[in-house]
């Protein structure tokens, strides 16, 4: 429980500084916190409603910094990674999740990189965009909002 607060005292003495000057912030770029892919990462549905959670609170604090956001930085790297095995073989991150699982003690540990690239890992993580989309456009900041995607061309 304590890592799952962690990030509040964090969030709140981050230096607002240190976003001058930058044109776009990623709410979520590739990784979660361990605790979270300890649960189960994008295939446990209970992780649109932290997501969007987080969301709400990291905007309230650096809202008036943001020039513009993208939910989920190329959400679609991990499938198109996956197509190609010589290079990320899936077995060995299914090797890694299993036992990052048990030195964790969760039955599914799942980071984006091993998560299931199945509809309902996908499904999650859409709705948390449209969650986390919506949590973004009721503050009093009117930055564009969206995600970033990977396109490869071979």
């Amino acid at each position: 429980m304590d890592s799952r607060r962690a990030f509040i005292p964090a969030a709140e003495t981050f230096p607002p500084k240190f976003l001058w000057g930058c044109a776009t912030v990623a709410y979520s770029h590739f990784t979660v916190p361990r605790w979270v892919a300890a649960l189960g990462g994008w295939e446990n549905p209970e992780t649109v409603d932290r997501f969007a959670r987080f969301a709400e609170f990291a905007t309230r604090r650096i809202g008036d910094l943001t020039g513009a956001a993208c939910t989920f930085n190329e959400p679609n790297v991990a499938l198109l990674l996956g197509w190609r095995p010589a290079f990320l073989p899936r077995q060995a991150f299914a090797d890694m999740s299993t036992r990052a699982a048990r030195a964790t003690g969760s039955e599914r540990f799942s980071s984006s990189f091993s998560a299931d690239p199945g509809p309902a890992t996908a499904n999650n993580m859409l709705t948390a965009h449209l969650r986390a989309f919506d949590a973004l456009k009721s503050g009093l900041w009117k930055f564009p909002v969206g995600a970033t995607l990977a396109i490869a061309d071979d």
